[in-house]
């Protein structure tokens, strides 16, 4: 019975070092993944608009073809862009996209629900672009006979022009210059992002995150209800030792040590997550567009950051509670376990051997004498 009792406190500590190792790393992911402000928050410090832009700049620029290398018209779409589409309103849309994905991960949508619409945006973008070629086109001189022959073979390039000639239309040269911003997916395609499409915007990969991604949100729900199937398992598994050792000053002794490693071991997995960073921060390389790769590893070093603090103070609150028990073990030192008290048999009161001893045997009168030697 004492062999059983051993080997089901054995593993009940083991299953208690589990939990709250467990425990621990499914607490830090739901403060931190589980709360959506945090997320909008992490999202807001990652250069993510910047990247946005950039990358609207540079699809305007691919299909402004050889217009698109100048300066002049990189500088416009530059400032176009933050115009067309200011930054305030940017993170609102963020917000929704953010919101949208969350209610997909809480099973509450099929797959994330969110349009933002970026076609005003993108004809805002159009209508800067149209106005600086006006502009510089009417701000040249006219030409003269002279610089029309000396231009003859410039005419295909607008604006290298040093003179506008008679000929030229410059509402029909800003037209035609302006035109394919308004038709290329400078944003998304056809302006929209949606679920289906801003994977393509991110990433090389063409397919919608939600389909690869169909079981994350069974994931994410088991992962939010686990801390407290986690601490219902810790709390069960920590009365067993307790009520199951011999002795209370051994349970004590024991959880106090498992309470020590789980806290070392989480202080382990806290050092651990700087190399699982950079192995993401590798992937997220291989598999993301060249603007988009610093807001995504800003994210992805701010979640994981977070979750290490929130390790690391998991980690010291178990090893302090290790500390108390032990504290108390030694100021009990003294006192007799129950158990032990109980098992210790009670040394016997010593008896008298023989009747010569008694007093009773030295004193008592009525014990005949034996009789005198006779002397010959």
């Amino acid at each position: 019975m004492r062999f059983l009792r051993k080997i089901l406190v054995g593993l009940l500590s083991l299953v208690l070092f589990i939990c709250l190792i467990a425990l621990g790393i499914f607490i830090s992911f739901k403060l931190s993944f589980g709360n959506q402000s945090r997320v909008d928050n992490w999202l807001s410090t990652t250069p993510l608009y910047s990247s946005f832009t950039a990358e609207a700049v540079s699809r305007a620029q691919v299909a402004l073809g050889s217009y698109g290398s100048s300066p002049a018209v990189v500088s416009v779409l530059n400032q176009g862009i933050t115009t067309a589409l200011p930054k305030a309103s940017f993170n609102q849309d963020v917000g929704s996209i953010v919101n949208a994905n969350y209610k997909w991960l809480s099973g509450n949508t099929a797959i994330p629900q969110f349009s933002i619409d970026l076609t005003g945006a993108k004809q805002n973008l159009t209508n800067a672009v149209n106005q600086y070629v006006s502009q510089k086109l009417n701000s040249l001189p006219a030409c003269t006979k002279l610089q029309l022959l000396q231009i003859k073979n410039q005419l295909s390039d607008p604006l290298s022009l040093p003179c506008r000639p008679p000929q030229l239309s410059v509402s029909t040269v800003a037209d035609q210059i302006s035109g394919p911003i308004n038709t290329a997916a400078v944003f998304s395609s056809g302006g929209v992002i949606t679920a289906q499409n801003i994977n393509g915007l991110l990433t090389n990969k063409s397919e919608p995150y939600f389909v690869r991604l169909s079981k994350l949100p069974k994931y994410y729900q088991l992962a939010a209800k686990l801390p407290v199937l986690l601490l219902i398992l810790v709390i069960i598994s920590g009365l067993g030792i307790l009520f199951g050792s011999e002795g209370k000053r051994l349970a004590l002794r024991r959880l106090a040590w498992v309470l020590v490693l789980s806290g070392l071991s989480l202080l382990i997995i806290r050092l651990a997550y700087s190399k699982l960073t950079l192995k993401l921060d590798n992937r997220i390389a291989a598999s993301s567009t060249n603007n988009y790769q610093p807001p995504i590893k800003d994210f992805v070093h701010a979640a994981f950051t977070y979750m290490a603090r929130v390790d690391q103070y998991i980690a010291a609150s178990y090893i302090l509670l290790a500390v108390i028990l032990f504290i108390f073990l030694i100021l009990i030192r003294h006192k007799p376990d129950r158990a032990t008290a109980l098992e210790t048999p009670t040394p016997p009161v010593p008896q008298p051997s023989s009747t010569e001893d008694s007093p009773k045997a030295k004193n008592d009168p009525d014990e005949p004498r034996p009789p005198r030697r006779l002397i010959q």
